[in-house]
């Protein structure tokens, strides 16, 4: 008996009457002739592919959940903080003066000097070492840290170098770039997860820019105007991290409490060996540091000594 080919296309629906006889059903995917119609096995048929349908699509919705809740993240049993100070062991070393060859007259006063390691002389203090949580899923966040602070994060061109040094800020948080100088200047953004950029900043023009996505580590900025002009940008997704400042001094609060993975990074040497950290709440983790954090308790890892050696990038 010859049998019509197999086709995907859907039955039209007839606007006049046809008996019965001569339509051509469905069944498994295959073009019947008419004759009389066996609707129990064609019942049977469609609750079959039904069934399947609804078991494949219950398997896909529970797969998603299963996905969706892994990456929420879930309730602390708690808040803790952690605190330190980093100072330097042995001589402070003196800031060598930087090589103006832009605009003299302007930047040449200010006397600019090499800010890649800032001593305090007095506390001995280092400055601009960066921590922060360097987690693959979702951070806790604390109630009181979850809004976006009323002060925007900003890095101003002012007497001929970036400040600050250093400028902490989350994803979808607008940062602003300003010019306060009589002159124009550039900005480099060397992002690797956002889309780098490089604008112009005339005097009094403020510039705003949202980061889309966390970056892995701080992020360069540059002025292609005077090449001395350097800053980073340290975006993440949460409010979990910090600068050193001038005494040295830095210190998170509100974590939320477990074992995280942290990140310390200097400009001059990049991320800080975990060996330079000892204390018995820090596990040492092939570059991570992983300090635990106790609910309603401060982490204090103490004084951190470092040599200038320590800070400075070995020879290849």
């Amino acid at each position: 008996m010859h049998r019509p080919q197999e086709t995907n296309r859907p039955l039209r629906l007839l606007s006049s009457p046809v008996p019965v006889r001569s339509i051509l059903f469905s069944v498994g995917g295959r073009l019947r002739p008419g004759g009389p119609v066996d609707c129990r096995h064609q019942w049977l048929s469609q609750t079959r592919s039904l069934f399947v349908s609804s078991a494949m699509a219950a398997a896909c919705l529970v797969a998603a959940t299963i996905v969706c809740s892994a990456a929420v993240a879930d309730e602390p049993a708690g808040w803790g903080s952690l605190r330190g100070r980093f100072l330097l062991k042995g001589d402070v070393p003196e800031q060598e003066l930087l090589d103006i060859t832009r605009d003299e007259d302007v930047c040449g006063p200010h006397q600019l000097r090499d800010e890649s390691l800032r001593v305090d002389p007095e506390s001995r203090g280092i400055a601009n070492i960066v921590l922060w949580i360097d987690s693959r899923t979702e951070v806790p966040v604390h109630p009181d840290l979850k809004e976006f602070s009323e002060e925007k994060p900003l890095i101003d061109n002012q007497k001929c170098r970036f400040e600050p040094r250093i400028v902490r800020l989350r994803v979808g948080e607008s940062l602003q770039i300003s010019n306060t100088d009589p002159i124009a200047h550039n900005v480099a953004v060397y992002c690797t997860r956002n889309q780098p950029f490089a604008t112009v900043i005339p005097q009094g023009d403020p510039l705003e820019h949202i980061f889309k996505r966390a970056e892995p580590r701080p992020v360069r900025v540059d002025c292609s105007i005077h090449a001395w002009m350097r800053s980073y940008l340290v975006i993440t997704e949460h409010p979990y991290s910090a600068v050193s400042q001038k005494t040295g001094e830095f210190e998170l609060k509100n974590l939320p409490a477990g074992e995280w993975k942290f990140r310390f990074w200097q400009e001059r040497i990049g991320y800080l060996p975990s060996t330079l950290l000892s204390h018995p709440a820090v596990t040492q983790d092939e570059g991570f540091v992983t300090i635990k954090v106790t609910a309603g308790e401060t982490v204090d890892l103490g004084d951190l000594q470092l040599t200038v050696s320590d800070l400075t990038p070995a020879l290849k």
